[in-house]
């Protein structure tokens, strides 16, 4: 680490161009993210082409952006020293991100022992029954709070969740608002309950599409019958689909990666289905 250190100051004092920094950027953050994973144990993680290290069971850092915010800083030698620290407390479950989504793990296991996190990526979280949630709200509520406060914010989060035994059936009316695409990958499916039975279309060999009904923070998928009782052709639905998804996408966030290439990230989960459909 005091060699990284070391680079980043040493590279902050050269004349260097928006390729070269991109670069720099680019190796350190590999470089860092691959001794937290041999320092605190962890792995790696992706989802529409963004990249973190998972760290612990929950834990989740961005080392490329620990990098930048060091070269922007005053002191690049102390700013990398503190996301360190937070590096540490994302293994130990006490992170910002790890923190909040433990006491959602727990405050699930203790109010619906019928679900339970099936993957992460942040403060996104999805379940064993096709549901996503967003946690992004109960991480910046949380910031101020103890872990009562939070588990209790937390508990109405999980409140909402569709029943275990309820068939939620959703009008046509009242889903055309809210219906979007999401791509999905035949793992995914696989892993999912047998009875979960989810709507699905196949565009390529390991790649379905599937329809959210999205509230906000909080995201279901939808099942067949809840679809078949709309009673509607699937190329409508989809078509529905994909419209509300083009209006959703006219404030792209745009980041410049080089000449003539731009990088569209929402982080919404959405972003494969932009360039597919």
């Amino acid at each position: 680490m005091r060699w990284l250190a070391d680079l980043l100051e040493d590279f902050v004092d050269r004349d260097s161009n928006g390729a070269e920094d991109d670069r720099f950027v680019e190796g350190a953050g590999a470089f860092l993210g691959v001794l937290l994973i041999d320092h605190l144990g962890g792995g790696t993680q992706e989802r529409d082409g963004c990249h973190r290290v998972q760290l612990g069971r929950f834990g989740c850092f961005d080392p490329w952006g620990a990098i930048q915010e060091a070269l922007d800083a005053d002191d690049p030698r102390k700013c990398l020293s503190e996301y360190l620290s937070m590096a540490e407390r994302e293994a130990r479950a006490d992170g910002p991100v790890s923190r909040v989504v433990r006491i959602f793990a727990e405050e699930l296991s203790r109010a619906r022992p019928d679900l339970a996190i099936h993957s992460q990526f942040e403060l996104t979280v999805d379940l064993d029954n096709g549901a996503s949630v967003d946690l992004a709200r109960l991480e910046r509520a949380a910031r101020d709070q103890d872990d009562d406060d939070a588990s209790q914010a937390a508990r109405r989060i999980i409140s909402m969740l569709p029943g275990a035994e309820a068939r939620e059936a959703t009008p046509w009316s009242e889903a055309v608002p809210r219906l979007l695409p999401r791509l999905v990958s035949r793992k995914f499916v696989d892993s999912l309950p047998a009875e979960q039975d989810l709507y699905l279309d196949a565009i390529g060999h390991d790649v379905l599409v599937a329809l959210q009904l999205r509230y906000g923070a909080r995201a279901r998928y939808l099942r067949c019958a809840e679809v078949d009782d709309w009673k509607r052709d699937r190329g409508s639905i989809r078509q529905r689909a994909v419209a509300n998804l083009a209006a959703k996408s006219r404030a792209l966030r745009l980041e410049p990666v080089s000449d003539g290439i731009l990088r569209v990230r929402q982080s919404d989960g959405l972003d494969g289905a932009r360039l597919l459909l």
